[in-house]
């Protein structure tokens, strides 16, 4: 086994800018959820329920009189920190956006975020 400090290297992406943005009405998969943050490629949010693995569905974001409607892939899913246990509630899950193409979503969040 490879100590750890031997392993080839990989470069590093740089990640996407992540914005919370507040007072927002989300929904994906038509179920009301919580956006945490939000970036170019995809988004963390706050669910009542794990999300599973590589599904998809639409994300739904309403926000002074602006609505975007994203097609996205959740990518992972967790027990959020600030719950007990999975009895408790909530989860968080990070979706990917699968289209529109990541130019269209930017002028879209661009507008959003001047709005605020």
């Amino acid at each position: 086994m490879l100590h750890p400090d031997d392993r080839p290297s990989r470069p590093m992406q740089p990640r996407a800018v992540r914005i919370p943005i507040y007072d927002a009405t989300v929904a994906f998969n038509r179920r009301q959820v919580t956006l945490v943050n939000i970036s170019r490629t995809g988004a963390l949010l706050r669910v009542h329920a794990p999300a599973p693995l590589g599904s998809e569905g639409r994300l739904v974001i309403g926000y002074k009189h602006t609505t975007i409607q994203i097609d996205a892939r959740v990518v992972r899913c967790h027990l959020a920190s600030t719950a007990g246990t999975a009895a408790d509630g909530d989860w968080n899950a990070g979706i990917k956006f699968v289209a529109p193409p990541p130019d269209e979503v930017t002028q879209l969040l661009r507008r959003i975020i001047s709005l605020g």
